[in-house]
């Protein structure tokens, strides 16, 4: 029993030592691989800047043009107090054609169109409507649309109903003095009083018919905001398509092929090629084509997946066989430079993981780019991924054209394969 006692207390009187012992091992693992512990650290701060960015946003990221087809004193003070955004108006009789171009083309987040009439439906105490204007197949643009415009136009609702409230409260009193007026002047039954009696009846009258064919949605909602996308409108089913398979694509195509030549490498294959004198392009070629493949059959499985949740698509299958091979070639490349440059397979998922997490914070899919600081727009647009989700949605849902000059991108990354394989 004593001797039982005795190993216990033993065990127990090395769990700090042992334990000290454990830790002080995985610190010394940690600084010996240097790799995982730069990579460990540069992933929170890469995103821990992005939210920062994103919580930072200036008012001047936030371009809105206004067609406005009222063109009255009134429309302008309007849009004059709306806080928060860069406008710009225009009062071009094809200005709500060049707004939808605009919106395309990203020169501008949002579009307002203020309608003819706008300022008479205020004046007669009717409710008026403005209409936002969106790109709808941006997930993070169209649930932006209808709040942050709400949000900016509130005060101006605010101003109006207090301006009413006020106008009431004149109106009425107004109304209560002529009444009051009539009412002694035909107290006194004089023939002179009775024309100033009738009058001063008439224009209480005049004055409370105004109120009283008021519109009822005026005092709780002035101005109504309409929304309208540029595009057909889709279901969100079919609009997170794209965004979803180029993010899964990419990261599964960077961690299969930075590990596979990871492997390569630990079993001596790029010293065979150049013993036996094979073209290291035709490695590569290889690598391209298993991957292209992969890419085919994993696009097949989620599009059916999709289409059994309801989910309807516009194929253009050249716009979809362009994007398909660019999807694979870029990834595909840019996983075998990952594994090119890593010591191990796990450094290189790690490298394949800070690759793919901060675009998916820069893809829109979340927050829209256009609200980014100007040097994260353009490090974000040298990034692949935001051309491969534009041409799966022009493939999948608008059509379009896929611009030519996106492949010299497969090729230099190619040739900087070729390169790097060498010095390999």
């Amino acid at each position: 029993m004593m001797k039982r006692l005795f190993r216990i207390i033993q065990r127990i009187a090395i769990i700090p030592q042992s334990f000290a012992g454990f830790f002080g091992k995985e610190i010394r693992l940690l600084v010996r691989k240097k790799k995982y512990l730069y990579l460990s650290l540069a992933l929170p701060v890469i995103i821990g800047l992005i939210y920062l960015f994103m919580l930072n946003t200036s008012p001047d990221a936030l371009t809105v043009m206004v067609c406005d087809y009222d063109q009255t004193p009134a429309t302008d003070a309007a849009l004059g107090s709306i806080e928060g955004f860069s406008i710009t108006i225009s009062q071009e009789e094809n200005c709500k054609d060049i707004l939808f171009k605009a919106i395309e083309d990203r020169e501008y987040l949002f579009g307002i169109i203020v309608p003819e009439g706008f300022s008479d439906h205020l004046e007669n105490l009717q409710q008026a409507s403005i209409t936002t204007v969106y790109d709808n197949s941006d997930p993070a643009i169209s649930s932006l649309a209808e709040w942050k415009i709400d949000m900016a136009i509130q005060p101006l609702r605010n101003q109006i109903v207090e301006s009413f409230a006020q106008e009431l409260k004149i109106t009425t009193e107004n109304a209560h003095e002529k009444i009051s007026i009539g009412l002694d002047a035909l107290n006194t039954v004089k023939v002179s009083s009775l024309a100033r009696a009738r009058q001063s009846i008439i224009d209480a009258d005049e004055e409370l018919e105004r109120v009283a064919k008021s519109d009822t949605k005026f005092f709780s909602n002035p101005i109504n905001n309409n929304r309208e996308g540029i595009h057909e409108p889709r279901s969100m089913l079919e609009i997170g398509f794209a965004p979803l398979f180029a993010i899964l694509n990419m990261f599964l195509l960077l961690m299969l092929c930075s590990t596979g030549v990871m492997y390569d490498r630990k079993m001596k294959l790029f010293s065979r090629i150049r013993a036996s004198n094979s073209m290291r392009g035709t490695y590569i070629f290889s690598k391209l084509a298993f991957f292209t493949i992969l890419t085919v059959v994993q696009f097949v499985v989620l599009y059916i997946l999709f289409m059994l949740f309801g989910a309807s698509f516009s194929l253009h299958i050249g716009l979809l066989i362009k994007a398909l091979l660019f999807i694979a070639l870029v990834n595909t490349l840019v996983g075998f430079l990952i594994g090119l440059i890593s010591d191990s397979e796990g450094v290189a998922v790690l490298i394949s993981l800070i690759f793919t997490l901060p675009l998916l914070f820069l893809s829109g899919m979340f927050y829209p780019l256009e609200l980014m600081p100007k040097a994260i727009q353009f490090l974000a647009n040298l990034m692949p991924l935001q051309s491969q989700m534009l041409m799966l949605k022009k493939a999948l849902l608008f059509g379009g054209e896929i611009i030519s000059r996106f492949f010299l991108v497969p090729l230099g990354l190619f040739i900087i394969s070729v390169v790097f394989m060498k010095k390999k």
